[in-house]
């Protein structure tokens, strides 16, 4: 994380099993969020190139198995 204010930087990271790779990338976007959330910070942005994941952030539902 990028703290444009002060340029300040942070990092984080979380073990965690998964079986597929577009899991493995949802899972780390959610971390990044949930980080966000626990620092209370109020503008982040998430930078990843999954476009199966970012078709499926843009859609209301769940993505298939």
């Amino acid at each position: 994380m990028i703290n444009t204010l002060d340029n300040s930087w942070a990092f984080n990271s979380q073990q965690t099993t998964t079986t597929f790779a577009l899991e493995a990338e949802s899972k780390a976007i959610l971390f990044a969020l949930s980080w966000a959330i626990q620092n209370d910070w109020r503008e982040v942005h998430v930078l990843f190139d999954s476009q199966v994941v970012i078709q499926a952030l843009e859609r209301p539902r769940c993505i298939p198995n």
